[in-house]
C-alpha cells in the first residue's frame, strides 16, 4: 500500500513541476519585462499572450498554467475587471493583476475579491515575489445548488 501511495505523490509533484505562468499584456515592454524577471526568480516555464484582456472576447488559456498575471493598463472599472477574470481563468488558477493606476482603493478592490493588485512602474518586483512564492487565489466563488421539483 504504502508503494502505491508514494507514486501518486511522484506524479503529483511531476504534474505540478510541468505547470507554467501565464502573461498576458498587450504592451511588448511590459509583458516582456515581467517575463524575464519570472524567469531570473527562478519560475519555468513562462508563457506570453499578446493580448488586451480588457477586450478580448474569448480567450484559449494553455492546459498547463497554473498562475496568470494579467496587465489591466489604465482600466479602473475593477468590478468589470474581476468578472471578467471569474468567467475566463479557471478556479485552480492563481493570478495577479498589474495596471498602470496608484491607487490604493483599486488595490483594495481586488484583494475583496482575493486577487492582487500591483502597480506597473514600482510593484513589478513583488510581483515577481509572489508569482516566485506561487499565486493562490482566494476562492469567493461558491457553488449553488438549485433543485426544480414538480408534481
Amino acid at each position: 500500500m504504502l508503494l502505491f501511495l508514494q507514486k501518486d505523490e511522484v506524479r503529483k509533484n511531476k504534474n505540478h513541476a510541468d505547470k507554467s505562468t501565464l502573461v498576458i499584456s498587450s504592451r511588448h515592454a511590459l509583458r516582456q519585462d515581467i517575463c524575464q524577471r519570472i524567469r531570473m526568480a527562478g519560475v519555468s516555464p513562462v508563457e506570453e499572450l499578446s493580448i488586451d484582456f480588457i477586450n478580448a472576447d474569448k480567450i484559449t488559456l494553455p492546459e498547463s498554467v497554473s498562475a496568470v498575471v494579467i496587465d489591466i493598463a489604465h482600466c479602473n472599472d475593477v468590478p468589470r475587471v474581476i468578472s471578467k477574470i471569474y468567467s475566463q481563468i479557471p478556479r485552480d488558477c492563481g493570478c495577479a493583476v498589474v495596471g498602470d493606476l496608484d491607487s490604493i482603493a483599486v488595490a483594495q478592490n481586488f484583494m475583496e475579491h482575493g486577487i492582487s493588485y500591483f502597480y506597473s512602474t514600482f510593484q513589478v518586483g513583488e510581483l515577481v515575489d509572489r508569482v516566485a512564492g506561487g499565486l493562490v487565489r482566494e476562492e469567493r466563488r461558491r457553488a449553488i445548488n438549485i433543485n426544480v421539483f414538480g408534481c
